[in-house]
């Protein structure tokens, strides 16, 4: 993925025409191969919508889901869309990407001649290699990807949702439907033969539940699979929570764990994801809970000590009375009274997190 995002107008290729008719070409004479249930593993493609283009883009490397989760907060995760191969199989095709320099939006193909012809024609298109690979034509346990191109912008749109295909048709005419790109998988194990990942299950919890603004708060996220390896990353209400993308599980057995602790909870409700990487032998897996945090709109809880300079004192001599309070970065006065009574110091502003009032007013006890 690369670098930074301008708003200039797309330049994009058009091919919709002749992708149907290779598509077709390649369906008739790859079909055969296509058919042949492939037990290699798939991985996830994980899909992000970004706020500022309004397109989306999708991966299959972790550590470039993981640095788009860290670096790009314009970002939405959407999860994982479809599976499909990280090498070449029997009967697989490379998935080309491009990323248009005008506009920061991708391009992905199967067709060879179609990225050929984007490198020949298209400058403005920095070729980004093969990203992934899938099937040119049906076999058992595929499923197809839906290719769309948006007139208005020139990016191009991708899913397997066939009530998504039908909503954008439905929704906005502005998107040219281009047909089936190519197939890929809805699970890790295509063909339902055997070398597909294991299942796991992540599960997670929270140490405090609701809790105050400023209190820090553990999500603790545990995993079940088969000789784990791997990290979990942790989002809030779709973004990443600092220092919490990427940790690596601590297994025992066949289990893992992996803790996310923060204290920057604003109040309000938090979705909080713990979403599984996977690994070789472990496919990925998310679950969430959702964080009530209070504070009566926004304040946090706080606690006040108060300490004198000298108890007992004599009547008339000066006795200071030292305020502190404690809470997220509290600021504000504090008023000292006798009984009820203020005795001078009706709003003594906070320096830090303390303040003082001194007086030698105060008289004996009757």
């Amino acid at each position: 993925m690369q670098g930074e995002f301008s708003k200039s107008k797309n330049v994009a290729p058009r091919t919709s025409a002749w992708l149907k008719g290779i598509a077709a070409v390649l369906a008739l004479g790859l079909g055969l191969a296509a058919q042949v249930a492939c037990a290699e593993q798939a991985y996830p493609v994980v899909r992000f919508y970004n706020e500022r283009t309004g397109t989306h883009f999708y991966t299959i490397d972790g550590t470039e889901r993981d640095k788009v989760l860290n670096l790009y907060p314009w970002f939405d995760y959407e999860g994982v869309q479809f599976y499909a191969y990280k090498t070449q199989v029997s009967g697989s095709q490379p998935v080309y990407r491009f990323f248009n320099t005008r506009t920061g939006t991708h391009f992905y193909t199967i067709v060879t001649a179609e990225k050929d012809f984007v490198i020949q024609n298209y400058p403005v298109f920095a070729y980004e290699g093969p990203v992934y690979y899938a099937m040119p034509a049906a076999m058992t346990g595929s499923e197809d990807l839906y290719r769309f191109y948006n007139t208005r912008t020139g990016a191009h749109f991708y899913t397997t949702s066939v009530s998504e295909r039908d909503h954008v048709q439905i929704t906005w005419p502005w998107f040219t439907y281009e047909g089936v790109a190519y197939q890929v998988f809805a699970d890790p194990a295509p063909g339902g033969g055997g070398g597909g990942l294991a299942a796991t299950t992540t599960t997670i919890v929270s140490s405090a539940n609701p809790a105050m603004v400023g209190s820090s708060v553990t999500f603790m996220a545990s995993v079940t699979g088969t000789a784990l390896t791997g990290s979990v990353s942790f989002t809030d209400n779709g973004a990443a929570i600092a220092t919490c993308t990427g940790i690596a599980l601590a297994v025992s057995g066949s289990a893992g764990t992996a803790a996310c602790t923060t204290s920057g909870l604003a109040a309000g409700s938090h979705t909080i994801v713990a979403s599984y990487s996977g690994d070789a032998a472990n496919a990925v897996s998310s679950n969430s809970v959702v964080e009530a945090i209070n504070g009566g709109g926004g304040a946090g809880a706080t606690t006040t000590a108060l300490a004198s300079s000298a108890n007992p004192a004599q009547v008339g001599s000066s006795v200071t009375f030292t305020a502190t309070v404690t809470g997220s970065s509290p600021t504000g006065t504090v008023g000292f009274t006798d009984a009820g009574v203020s005795i001078g110091c009706a709003a003594v502003a906070l320096a830090g997190n303390a303040a003082t009032c001194s007086t030698s007013a105060l008289a004996p006890p009757t």
